[in-house]
């Protein structure tokens, strides 16, 4: 009599338990919340969020971006080694009328104990992660005296360091983008390597959230140099007002100005004498 391998029996024995307690899922409840009214909808990950467990009930959370007045209904559907988390869109009522994009937070609520090994939504392949937003693929850049510059990542969003040359050739600006947002300080050069202009951004040089997309040239200041690089002007913008200073050849300040945004008025002010 041939011996039984206790080892192949205990496995299938597993396999049968983790089956049978898989098809013992139930969908308890389903919820859905725009979590927030975005502008580009491509930056955002398509993910599960978040698997919370009790003793016999699990929560699955999934988030991803469309327009919004989708997702009304949940429901899933088993296999063996699956489980497709399905939300149907809304086709009446108001909300299938409104023009906008959401990121949802998808709630499936479930009675069981065990998930099968796999997890799709509405039939395609969802992975768990704790990044919100997709991370940068660089797919095209340039090389320049061994430098990598001029990046763009696979939402053609510049990335990195670039230098961009004007179409007369004379001169360039260089400075550095965080998806797609200029960010530190950024300098126009001229043809004989002059500094010409300088502009300072909000965002500091080591700012890495994906937030920065909704900070759009945020300019805090800019300085224009005269040929011999002294300071021929400096602008500083604040909500209300800008602050402007112009200054000589040689350095000293020859004028002051204020001006208000709201009623376009520039008031100007000899320097400070010393």
């Amino acid at each position: 009599m041939q011996k039984r391998n206790p080892n192949v029996f205990a496995l299938v024995v597993f396999m049968l338990l983790a089956n049978s307690t898989v098809a013992q899922l139930k969908l308890l409840d389903y919820t859905k919340k725009c979590e927030e009214v975005i502008v580009d909808k491509r930056i955002y990950a398509r993910r599960i969020a978040s698997i919370t467990q009790t003793e016999d009930t699990i929560e699955v959370t999934i988030n991803l971006a469309e327009m919004c007045g989708q997702y009304g209904k949940g429901r899933i559907e088993l296999t063996q080694n699956a489980i497709n988390f399905i939300a149907a869109n809304d086709t009446t009522g108001v909300e299938s009328i409104v023009f906008c994009d959401c990121y949802y937070e998808l709630k499936f609520k479930l009675k069981g104990e065990t998930l099968p090994s796999e997890f799709l939504f509405n039939g395609s392949f969802i992975s768990v992660s704790n990044s919100k937003y997709v991370e940068p693929i660089i797919v095209s850049f340039e090389i320049v005296s061994n430098d990598t510059i001029n990046k763009i990542d696979q939402l053609d969003r510049k990335q990195g360091y670039w230098k961009d040359y004007y179409s007369d050739g004379t001169s360039y600006q260089h400075g550095y983008y965080i998806n797609d947002q200029r960010v530190g300080i950024w300098e126009t050069i001229d043809k004989n390597d002059l500094k010409l202009f300088s502009s300072s951004y909000a965002l500091p040089l080591n700012y890495n959230e994906y937030e920065s997309r909704e900070v759009l040239d945020n300019i805090i200041e800019t300085r224009a140099f005269y040929s011999n690089g002294q300071i021929k002007s400096i602008r500083q913008f604040f909500d209300q007002e800008t602050h402007i200073y112009e200054y000589s050849e040689t350095g000293k300040m020859t004028r002051r100005c204020k001006y208000l945004h709201e009623s376009e008025e520039l008031k100007c002010v000899p320097p400070k004498s010393k």
